[in-house]
C-alpha cells in the first residue's frame, strides 16, 4: 500500500513540475508575441521598410483633405445660393483649417522624409530592413 501511495506522489510531482514548466512557457510565449505585436503596430518599421510609399501616401492623404477643404469652402452657403462670398467674406474658420490642414500634410511628409534619411544613415549597408527581418522572423515560427 505505501508503495502505491509514493508511487501516487510521485506522479502527483511529476504532473505539478510539468504545469510549472507549461505555465512558464506560456508566460514566455506571451511575453514574445505582445513584443511582436508592437513592432506591427509601430508606424516607424513600416516607414521604414516602404519609405517611399509612406511619403506617397502622407502626399496623397494631405493632397486630398486639403484639396477637400478648399473645394467646401469655394462653395456657396445655403442661405444664399446665388451670390458668391467675396474674399473679405470667407470665414477665418475655414481659411484657418484649411491652413492647418495643410500645415499638417506638410509636417507628416517631412517626418517621413526625416524618418527616411535617418534610416538610410543608420542602416548605411545593411541589407534588408527591421519590418522584413520581422517578416522572416515570424516565418520561421
Amino acid at each position: 500500500m505505501s508503495s502505491l501511495k509514493a508511487q501516487a506522489e510521485t506522479d502527483i510531482d511529476q504532473i505539478m513540475e510539468r504545469m510549472r514548466l507549461v505555465r512558464m512557457s506560456g508566460k514566455a510565449h506571451a511575453v514574445d508575441l505582445q513584443g511582436k505585436a508592437k513592432r506591427l503596430v509601430d508606424w516607424k518599421e513600416y516607414v521604414k521598410a516602404k519609405p517611399i510609399l509612406s511619403v506617397a501616401s502622407a502626399s496623397l492623404l494631405g493632397f486630398g483633405l486639403v484639396r477637400n477643404l478648399i473645394l467646401a469652402a469655394s462653395k456657396p452657403s445655403p442661405s444664399s445660393p446665388t451670390r458668391q462670398p467675396t474674399r473679405s467674406e470667407t470665414s477665418p474658420l475655414k481659411t484657418t483649417l484649411s491652413s492647418s490642414i495643410a500645415n499638417l500634410a506638410i509636417t507628416v511628409v517631412t517626418n517621413a522624409v526625416k524618418t527616411y534619411v535617418a534610416n538610410l544613415m543608420q542602416n548605411g549597408t545593411t541589407k534588408g530592413s527591421l519590418h522584413d527581418r520581422f517578416q522572416q522572423e515570424s516565418s520561421k515560427d
